[in-house]
């Protein structure tokens, strides 16, 4: 117990975090609290206190668990070797510690926000999107074929060198992607930056990595090294 706490102190105060400010804040919550905003930055959803101030706390704990379990449970890396085994902990290790954070951060300004604290949450949320995708970009490569993190086409599951091929390129164009992300962000008003640059970019670089995926794995059938 005290090594398991030495090595998790970090994520058990990540996610202990938002329980905190939840219990300091409290007495001036209001009965409903906003949890939803349009494209504007405008409140358009609202929810009684109690689910409103702990559903996302709550998830966070639970989608934590869930990336545990799946490190420990994907048959794939359980048949990897140590050295990628070994990879993929730090990998999931890393998802973990940032995607909670990133929860946690935004249950204590949905918390802030509801006592009446001016916070533009949506550039919050897509400075925190862009800053994820470009670790994440950096990190794919280091990522061994499994059945829940990573580019998962049938291709890349099926083969190996497709997989670490279409992860290297994938990791590039990622990192690409949040780089203008991160330069458009400041310069273009939100509602053409969510339509003009995010979503559809976003869309190509599934769409493109999944039909490089399948073109190498053509390539491989055919016999063309690379």
């Amino acid at each position: 117990m005290t090594r398991w706490l030495a090595r998790e102190w970090a994520q058990i105060l990540i996610l202990a975090s938002p329980f905190v400010v939840l219990a300091f804040l409290w007495p001036s919550l209001p009965d409903r609290v906003p949890i939803h905003w349009n494209v504007y930055g405008e409140a358009d959803g609202f929810a009684g206190k109690w689910m409103g101030t702990l559903l996302l706390p709550a998830l966070n704990v639970a989608v934590t668990f869930f990336i545990v379990a799946v490190f420990h449970l994907d048959p794939k890396l359980k048949k990897a070797s140590p050295e990628a085994r070994k990879s993929s902990a730090g990998f999931y290790q890393t998802v973990r510690l940032l995607m909670s954070s990133f929860l946690s951060v935004l249950s204590i300004l949905m918390l802030l926000i509801a006592v009446g604290v001016l916070i533009n949450l949506n550039i919050v949320i897509y400075l925190s999107t862009l800053g994820l995708l470009l670790v994440f970009g950096n990190l794919m490569g280091k990522i061994a074929p499994n059945y829940f993190a990573g580019i998962r086409t049938p291709w890349t599951l099926e083969s190996p060198t497709v997989w670490r091929q279409t992860h290297r390129v994938g990791g590039w164009w990622t990192v690409a992607f949040a780089v203008v992300g991160l330069i458009l962000l400041p310069v273009l008003p939100e509602p053409y930056f969510t339509f003009g640059y995010f979503v559809p970019f976003l869309l190509l670089l599934v769409a493109g990595t999944s039909i490089y995926s399948w073109w190498l794995y053509q390539q491989e059938k055919a016999g063309v090294s690379r």
